[in-house]
């Protein structure tokens, strides 16, 4: 993905800046945003601060992966946009010989049901086809995750596969849903 920012009405996904630290250890420290996403558990502004500073701040030796999202009336970043490479999805037969990307979010939880994903979907996604050139975009969530499957199907996803998955000891569900260029 570029380093220029996508804007749209109300938000801006931009590179993660040192000044962003406090608003992502607020995210970082949410305990149901970390159980959502699948992270690891964080408890202390150290740990944020580890994983804060390896990898989400823009490094030259690596492109950016993690992008901050800005609510420009706040010019705060209120949540984390990811690009991945998941090794299930990307070595699948029907994605082997393809360009594309997973995508993953998370979104503080004083900002949850006010359509902020949803409006940064729809600006990413044709981005990525249309601008970046990938042939497929795929997002997955864990099957407890309803807000999660909801916005994914808003967007456009299709169900694509299922699998198990040890979340901290306890097998989950998780379902992978993909939009594929021509589609």
């Amino acid at each position: 993905m570029r380093a220029e920012p996508i804007e749209t009405e109300r938000l801006l996904l931009r590179c993660y800046r040192e000044s962003d630290f406090p608003d992502y250890c607020e995210l970082a420290l949410q305990k149901e945003q970390q159980r959502l996403s699948g992270n690891a558990a964080i408890s202390t502004v150290e740990e944020a601060g580890e994983l804060f500073h390896k990898w989400y701040l823009p490094d030259e030796d690596r492109p950016p992966m993690s992008f901050a999202v800005e609510l420009k009336e706040e010019r705060r970043a209120v949540g984390s946009f990811t690009l991945g490479a998941h090794p299930m999805v990307m070595e699948h037969p029907d994605t082997a010989r393809l360009r594309g990307v997973c995508l993953s979010c998370t979104l503080n939880e004083n900002y949850w049901r006010q359509g902020i994903m949803k409006e940064l979907f729809r600006a990413v996604i044709p981005w990525m086809f249309e601008t970046a050139g990938l042939d497929f975009v795929n997002a997955g969530y864990f099957d407890f995750n309803v807000a999660s499957k909801r916005l994914q199907e808003s967007v456009g996803f299709r169900p694509w596969i299922s699998y198990d998955f040890d979340l901290f000891g306890e097998t989950v569900i998780v379902h992978e849903g993909i939009l594929f260029r021509n589609e």
